[in-house]
């Protein structure tokens, strides 16, 4: 491997063949660089090979990935077929995924990580995609899962970039949960006529249901109009979908980008959502911890807690709900006099969780 070349590196550093009980953890995964065709298109730094079973029980923890590139989709992480599987502290941080098929046209889905009809049961925990670059989904591209449920839990999408959906993009989400995460800070649309979505594009069909929002924050995303002219879909700088139907909010912070006289869109709950700043302890240093006035503390639903199927404690219990946000700390803790949330019965120590991906401790 030549220093500074990407001409000589692997199309993939990591190939996981089809099969089951896959453990990969504790590792750095750099500079693949998947720029050929077809299955070296996609996945610079950790790929899947479907095969005919797919993949069952894969568990990917304790890994960055940094600094690799796929012309088609997953920079750094394209897994297909992945079925009863786990992702935990996983960090995708400078990736991309875009090729130029014609002079100025380009395509790519997924700077950080790409999915492709995965699940049943396929749950990512405590994972950061930061920085990742596509034209599609600059931190996460997903396709229709084959069986829901995909849940992410606790995660952060921060500084990416694309055409379409900064964040995530998503294509018919069929049962796709984001809870207790953070999207915040990406950017879409950086020329005329490019799709929204800053924070989040969900497009297709409903299928086998919603992308929903749960005890999530969606904020301080940007991003640019349709052309003059156009009429521009209704949240260019947070969530945008081709079909209200798409998107479920529900105990969330979302910031609304509503046009003179417009409510809020059917997916958003006024009932239990809020569309003011969440109060980041300080937002421009990504510092995503939130302030003692936030008001997304004690705001969320603990029903939005998923089972603590990647041991983030390391207590063996599985069945106990996820006891750590992203920070590391204590999921659960009460901030005294605010109590705004919902108690879901899902409870660690009497208190209601925060919104987002950090608890204010």
């Amino acid at each position: 491997m030549t220093p500074m070349d990407r001409s000589d590196d692997a199309f993939h550093v990591v190939t996981l063949e089809s099969g089951d009980f896959t453990i990969l953890d504790g590792f750095r995964i750099v500079s693949g660089n998947a720029d050929d065709t077809a299955g070296d298109a996609v996945g610079g730094g950790l790929t899947t090979v479907a095969g005919t079973g797919g993949h069952n029980s894969i568990r990917l923890s304790n890994l960055t990935l940094e600094g690799n590139h796929a012309d088609a989709r997953g920079g750094a992480i394209f897994l297909s077929r992945v079925a009863n599987s786990t992702l935990s502290r996983v960090v995708c941080r400078g990736n991309t995924c875009f090729e130029e098929v014609s002079a100025g046209v380009y395509t790519g889905q997924g700077g950080g990580m790409s999915l492709d009809q995965c699940g049943p049961s396929l749950f990512t925990f405590n994972s950061v995609f930061d920085g990742n670059r596509s034209i599609q989904g600059g931190g996460l591209h997903q396709t229709q899962p084959n069986a829901g449920p995909i849940r992410f839990q606790s995660c952060l999408w921060t500084d990416n970039i694309a055409q379409s959906g900064g964040g995530l993009f998503v294509s018919n989400p069929g049962n796709t949960e984001l809870a207790h995460c953070t999207v915040a800070y990406n950017i879409v649309g950086t020329t005329l006529g490019s799709a929204g979505g800053a924070g989040l594009r969900v497009e297709g069909s409903v299928g086998n249901g919603p992308l929903e929002l749960l005890s999530s924050i969606v904020y301080r995303n940007s991003g640019t109009f349709y052309s003059p002219g156009s009429t521009p879909l209704q949240n260019p700088n947070a969530v945008e979908t081709s079909n209200n139907s798409l998107v479920d909010a529900s105990s969330s912070c979302v910031q609304l980008a509503l046009y003179a006289g417009a409510s809020p869109p059917s997916w958003f709950d006024s009932a239990t959502c809020i569309q003011v700043d969440p109060d980041f302890t300080n937002g421009p240093t990504r510092d995503f911890t939130l302030s003692a006035t936030s008001p997304c503390l004690d705001a969320a639903n603990d029903a939005h807690l998923a089972f603590d199927l990647a041991d983030l404690d390391g207590n063996s219990d599985s069945s106990e709900f996820v006891p750590l946000d992203l920070g590391e700390s204590t999921r659960e803790i009460d901030t005294p006099g605010v109590s705004t949330g919902i108690d879901g019965g899902n409870t660690l120590g009497g208190a209601i969780t925060d919104m987002g991906a950090f608890e204010r401790q």
